[in-house]
């Protein structure tokens, strides 16, 4: 179809009008996009590949920017529901181009099963996109970014919540292999302590924005992405536990979390049965057994049902301010006491860790005819 094409530069004979070009840069966009997280749960290579002459990651129609974006089909207790919010979906969609650029890169480089990838190769793929991680970091709008440390009492609109996931996702995926058994190049004490700090606390951060997600419209709406990012967050827990050497409640906590937010969303989602697979059989080699009981979340009806009485109780404790702060469920998991500035790490731990293995990226598998 040629959508591959910025056809602004490289015309045809075909007149394309302002609305056929906008048209054609989503589509490419939206499909590069889920070319990447499409290969990233499949282990394939990516296809869709972003060159000079692609076309450019600009909109020409901002009109859904400032649309009060809602949250259809749940059904809130009188007085108590979702506050009129900006859609912000033009610049959301614009800084996930963005993020899915990078992303392409780690997974050329880190990731790519059909490509033998040298550690000095890995290690310029860290030092470069790293940059570019914390760069788009630091020019995402105020308006886009949820900080996991100051959590707003309701979650945004949830193509926010995602994108914030998907970025600690990818930070997590960058950084994991120099850290953990996956390469032999020397990096030094302190890089490796600094890539296992922002492991650390890009797992915090997904668990907190994910509960957040929930607190607000329910674990039915959670989508796959933001159920990969929770897996990912795991086996960063599940790494810390494997290196402590003992069992560490709070770290326990939290992959118990994921454990559990998996098993439920297992049936909606069966792909995750690979997922929990892993995990638990990881947990039965530290001897410990999942517990799939997790936060009681509200339980959001559909428009013109009725709603729980327990949840109007549960619905005001939420609306009276932050989430984690008001919710002795998730503070039973270790939620709220974690502090993103106290990540410690021991000299002694990365002998542990140099003997690791993380479990898989993957949550499916393709057939060998693929």
């Amino acid at each position: 179809m040629g959508i591959c094409v910025d056809n602004e530069i490289y015309t045809t004979q075909t007149h394309l009008t302002e609305e056929d070009l906008e048209i054609r840069n989503r589509l490419f966009w939206s499909c590069y996009f889920w070319d990447k997280i499409i290969s990233l749960y499949l282990g394939r290579s990516p296809s869709l590949r972003h060159t000079k002459i692609s076309p450019p990651q600009k909109l020409l129609d901002d009109s859904s920017e400032d649309e009060i974006w809602i949250p259809h089909g749940l059904s809130y207790p009188a007085g108590q529901g979702y506050p009129p919010t900006k859609s912000h979906a033009t610049s959301c969609f614009t800084q996930m181009c963005r993020l899915s650029v990078i992303f392409h890169q780690i997974l050329l480089h880190m990731y790519d099963r059909e490509q033998d990838h040298i550690d000095t190769e890995r290690q310029q793929c860290v030092e470069d996109q790293g940059h570019a991680l914390s760069v788009w970091w630091q020019d995402l709008p105020e308006h886009l970014r949820i900080d996991p440390v100051s959590l707003p009492p309701f979650a945004p609109p949830s193509h926010i919540n995602t994108m914030n996931c998907l970025f600690h996702t990818f930070s997590i995926l960058l950084y994991r292999p120099m850290v953990f058994g996956s390469t032999s190049v020397q990096v030094g004490y302190g890089l490796e302590a600094d890539y296992l700090r922002k492991c650390i606390a890009s797992a915090n951060a997904i668990v907190f924005i994910y509960d957040l997600f929930c607190r607000t419209f329910g674990e039915s709406r959670v989508i796959l992405s933001l159920l990969y990012s929770v897996y990912t967050a795991a086996s960063i827990f599940l790494l810390q536990i494997q290196a402590s050497g003992e069992s560490n409640a709070q770290v326990s906590k939290r992959l118990h979390y994921c454990v559990g937010a998996l098993e439920r969303a297992k049936e909606q989602a069966p792909v995750l049965q690979q997922a929990l697979a892993l995990l638990k059989k990881e947990l039965s080699k530290l001897e410990l057994k999942a517990h799939p009981a997790g936060p009681k979340y509200p339980n959001h009806e559909i428009q013109g049902t009725s709603v729980p009485a327990d949840y109007v109780q549960d619905q005001s404790a939420f609306l009276a301010g932050p989430a984690f702060q008001t919710s002795p469920s998730a503070a039973s998991y270790g939620l709220p006491e974690f502090d993103f500035s106290d990540v410690q790490v021991d000299p002694s731990i990365f002998e542990a860790f140099s003997t690791l293995e993380p479990i898989s990226v993957q949550v499916g598998a393709l057939e060998e005819n693929w």
